[in-house]
């Protein structure tokens, strides 16, 4: 088999799944490229689709999974080499842990390499002070810290750990050795779940009749559906300082903290392809 090539197997992609006359049109190269660097986590949260508990059981644990694999710095740079002209942004995960791959620290430093804007998720516990040094040093564009829980009781059901204090202080850390520089952004981000229901500000049996509406096709009946087309990601943005922050809420579910001093790190060409909009709550400083 030949060198990977992204063109060509998004050509064979379209070919193979639409007959001609409706073939989709493509960009020579995605706005995005996601890379899987590793296919393992060092958590099973129970909402996890790839690695809860009930999945990895093994009549359900997909073999895809049963064997731990890591991308090669050359899979790595052979990527970036060829879709660096295109200048699309990076993300360096998608369902797994990518503080625990191998090639994490090439990656990041390839990214910048290739000039490109780079982000990704991870729940923060393998985060220390020498990847922190490396994202500031390279001046990494973006990382985002998933928590979901405000107590160690409520952690514990969404991820199966209780040191809150742990994840808290590697956040601290990154932000200490950051100081005054302007990069990396990093975002807090809780992903609610039946775990963690209760912590959240707004919830209960309101936002469960909307979910039940939107769900089942009725947006008539919910207001700021209404004028939109895409959930309620249209609605208009709401903003107000308070207490040293720019609070936007592009959308009822949907709420912005960003520290107006930092306002100056928010990377258009990255973070508005990302859609980070459309996560529940979102912390940036």
């Amino acid at each position: 088999m030949g060198p990977l090539n992204l063109k060509d197997m998004a050509n064979r992609t379209v070919q193979h799944q639409v007959p001609e006359n409706v073939k989709l049109k493509h960009a020579d190269c995605p706005d995005i490229v996601r890379l899987e660097l590793t296919n393992t986590c060092n958590l099973a949260c129970p909402h996890c689709r790839h690695h809860s508990k009930e999945k990895r059981k093994p009549e359900n644990y997909s073999p895809y999974y049963k064997t731990p694999i890591d991308m090669t710095e050359d899979q790595v740079a052979a990527i970036f080499d060829e879709v660096a002209p295109y200048k699309p942004s990076v993300t360096l995960n998608v369902a797994n842990e990518p503080l625990i791959a191998h090639t994490f620290p090439f990656a990041v430093r390839k990214v910048k390499e290739c000039g490109l804007s780079g982000t990704f998720n991870t729940n923060g516990v393998t985060l220390d002070r020498k990847i922190a040094q490396l994202l500031v040093d390279v001046e990494y564009d973006s990382v985002n810290i998933s928590i979901d829980a405000v107590t160690p009781e409520t952690l514990k059901l969404a991820r199966g750990i209780t040191r809150l204090d742990h994840l808290i202080k590697n956040v601290e850390m990154l932000l200490e050795i950051r100081g005054e520089k302007k990069t990396p952004r990093v975002g807090v981000t809780f992903v609610e779940t039946d775990y963690n229901y209760h912590e959240i500000v707004w919830n209960g049996e309101r936002m469960n009749k909307l979910r039940d509406l939107h769900n089942s096709g009725r947006w008539d009946e919910i207001p700021f559906c209404q004028p939109c087309d895409y959930w309620v990601e249209t609605f208009d943005m709401k903003e107000e300082e308070r207490d040293g922050f720019l609070i936007r809420n592009p959308s009822p579910y949907t709420t912005f903290y960003n520290v107006k001093s930092r306002l100056d790190n928010w990377n258009k060409d990255l973070h508005d392809r990302q859609g980070t909009g459309k996560t529940r709550d979102h912390s940036d400083i």
